[in-house]
């Protein structure tokens, strides 16, 4: 717990909290039973990605302000049909996250140009009524002395989670790389290459773009679980029995089989 004295500032407890989650990481099982781990999006990260929502709420307000009343100067609306102008006009604003995060796989404009998004920590993709649910207990979260609420319920919440995380299930976490199934054609397979496991056309692209997504953060720091659980998941799904390769190399070997004859089949 932080002891905030008269001496200290918010930005100074914003600096040690965010300090203090360097390097803190969630561990989230997806669909298929592999456990990822991603780096959380420290307190700093998200309070500028605030800030900056912020600004572009402010922009798109006063642009709105100034074609509504520049409207009403060329067809001069009544005061009822002005009003409703207004409200409607302001909708996207009151819905903000909501509406982007939506459209945007958990990311709003800030939040983008911070590279951090929203996901749920059970792994599966957040819905509508995950996004609504943040942006309601946004109220106690923001609202409430000034943003304090949501910052100390971040820095003492294992998976750095303000109040509107813990009620929807969800957590913000860095970004690096978008991972696609495109990923797997930097392994450029030769068209002479023969296929060492056939069985891998039953991975569908979802599990491909995991297994990418795995071996590339296990490149970074070696983790001999996560391969080894990503192989067994894999030996599962395919039917693969024989294996003479260690993990990393088997694995491999499943995204080259799988780009050689995936792209034989298109």
């Amino acid at each position: 717990m932080y002891k905030i004295s008269g001496e200290s500032s918010i930005f100074a407890l914003i600096f040690k909290i965010n300090r203090k989650e360097m390097g803190y990481n969630v561990s989230i099982d997806t669909a298929q039973n592999v456990k990822l781990n991603y780096e959380l999006a420290g307190v700093g990260l998200r309070l500028l990605a605030y800030m900056l929502d912020g600004l572009f709420r402010t922009a798109y307000v006063i642009l709105m302000l100034v074609l509504i009343f520049n409207l009403q100067d060329a067809v001069s609306f009544d005061g009822d049909t002005l009003a409703i102008i207004l409200i409607i006009a302001a909708l996207p604003v009151m819905f903000y996250p909501v509406i982007l995060e939506t459209l945007f796989d958990g990311q709003t404009p800030g939040k983008r140009i911070m590279r951090i998004k929203v996901v749920r920590v059970d792994g599966n993709s957040p819905s509508v009524g995950n996004y609504f649910i943040r942006w309601i207990f946004g109220i106690v979260d923001f609202q409430i002395f000034y943003g304090l609420v949501a910052i100390i319920s971040i820095s003492v919440s294992q998976k750095g989670q303000r109040i509107g995380d813990m009620v929807a299930g969800t957590t913000v976490i860095r970004i690096n790389k978008t991972i696609s199934i495109n990923d797997i054609s930097l392994l450029q397979t030769a068209d002479d290459y023969v296929p060492k496991y056939s069985e891998v056309v039953k991975l569908s692209d979802k599990d491909v773009s995991i297994i990418k997504h795995i071996m590339k953060n296990t490149e970074r720091k070696h983790n001999p679980e996560i391969l080894k659980l990503t192989t067994d998941k894999v030996k599962e799904v395919t039917g693969i029995t024989e294996i003479t390769q260690p993990d990393r190399a088997f694995l491999h070997t499943v995204l080259k089989d799988y780009e050689y004859l995936v792209s034989r089949y298109e």
